[in-house]
């Protein structure tokens, strides 16, 4: 009975949301018009890396501040944070960046330059899934979402308690903008912030090219990873020249199919795969797990290692109990916009492509049933974040 009122509910609700201010109009519109020249998602994405050049932190429009505060029931040496704060009052937005995404790497310093420019305080948190949050000490196993999430709105909530009245009158509100796995862990922000009296959040949380199904997606990047494994078994690959071919290109015709089938390779191995391993040595360093064979030049166990350790084996055999997690409802972004709904807020909201290799294998809208939901928007073509720096989409994040 109880879950029969549930489903009556949230059926309601979400007809109710259909009118809500979840996007304008006006983006709604604009995004219907974007051109997409990559319709290949591994090149779209990889594509984005070329076009990433934000200037260094030190070289900003405002002076950042770089701390690490103390979050003593999550991480052993505290949260890495950057921050900056403008002279007059202005809207705050917190930046989320991607799984497997350094502090000091591209994305984390685009979104704080793109955000600075238009006028908001910034503050950059470190993601979950990236050394720099695992290298802090991380007290529960990465992998672990509802932890993650937790510790991620725990650490707001303390640190907006933190600052001082004069600061706090500084700012107008306080608005949410995560990519990747850092927009998943905004949805989990969003409905436990939701439950609050006094909720950190009071603008919109954007959640951009988010795993809309944890366990899917980990099926999928296993699946990708395992259709490049023979390339990646037969030796040394060169993919210098296919990137530098993708980087100076206009349009995807100028692209070959061998360097298509190269960009995948790449998007896959360094961007995900690589990433992924590079995560465990780092968590099994720090705790010192010995989870892998030693690194020597000619240990063929450790390179076997790697080529044998997916997503799914990480959890199988590293985290069972988080695997757990991940399979269920916790592991849907659906199930947290629907919880923040449960508390009176739909401020969170999503815009990704149809053919992100994280959620789908063919790109066909039958694998998104999810995106009937009036918080989702989107775009036919992109890849994963593939749309970074485009001139379209620093048209809509002036829209936001």
């Amino acid at each position: 009975m109880k879950t029969a009122l549930f489903a009556a509910f949230i059926l309601l609700s979400t007809s109710a949301y259909a009118q809500s201010n979840y996007w304008s109009g006006e983006t709604r519109s604009f995004l219907k018009k974007v051109q997409f020249p990559y319709p290949d998602r591994f090149a779209s994405s990889l594509k984005s890396i070329c076009r990433l050049n934000p200037p260094k932190w030190q070289k900003m429009s405002n002076k950042i501040i770089d701390a690490t505060v103390p979050h003593p029931k999550y991480l052993k040496k505290g949260m890495w944070i950057k921050y900056a704060f403008k002279k007059r009052p202005s809207p705050l937005m917190i930046i989320l960046p991607g799984a497997f995404t350094t502090m000091n790497g591209d994305q984390s310093r685009y979104l704080a330059d793109a955000f600075l420019k238009r006028d908001y305080h910034i503050l950059v948190l470190t993601n979950p899934w990236g050394v720099s949050y695992i290298n802090n000490g991380p007290l529960n196993t990465t992998g672990d979402l509802l932890a993650e999430g937790r510790s991620l709105h725990d650490f707001l909530v303390d640190w907006k308690k933190s600052l001082s009245p004069e600061t706090k009158n500084k700012i107008t509100s306080t608005s949410l903008f995560g990519i990747s796995y850092g927009a998943f862990a905004s949805a989990m922000i969003g409905a436990y912030d939701a439950a609050l009296e006094d909720p950190v959040i009071d603008g919109m949380i954007t959640a951009i090219s988010p795993p809309i199904n944890m366990a899917k997606t980990m099926v999928n990047l296993d699946d990708s990873i395992i259709s490049i494994a023979a390339r990646i078994r037969k030796g040394k690959l060169s993919f210098l020249g296919a990137y530098r071919r993708l980087c100076k290109s206009k349009n995807q015709s100028e692209i070959s199919e061998k360097d298509l089938a190269t960009i995948k390779v790449a998007t896959v191995k360094m961007g995900f795969h690589q990433s992924m391993i590079k995560n465990i040595v780092a968590y099994s360093d720090f705790f010192k797990l010995d989870w892998y064979p030693a690194r020597t030049t000619f240990n063929r166990a450790y390179n076997n290692w790697q080529y044998q350790t997916l997503f799914q084996s990480y959890f199988e055999e590293y985290a069972p109990l988080v695997g757990d997690v991940t399979r269920s409802q916790y592991g849907t972004i659906q199930y947290w916009i629907d919880q923040a709904r449960l508390h009176g807020k739909n401020n969170i909201r999503v815009l990704a492509a149809k053919d992100d290799f994280l959620n789908s294998i063919t790109g066909s809208d039958q694998e998104y049933s999810e995106f009937k939901d009036p918080a989702f928007v989107t775009i036919p073509h992109g890849g994963h974040f593939g749309f970074a720096a485009r001139p379209w989409f620093e048209k809509f994040l002036d829209l936001l």
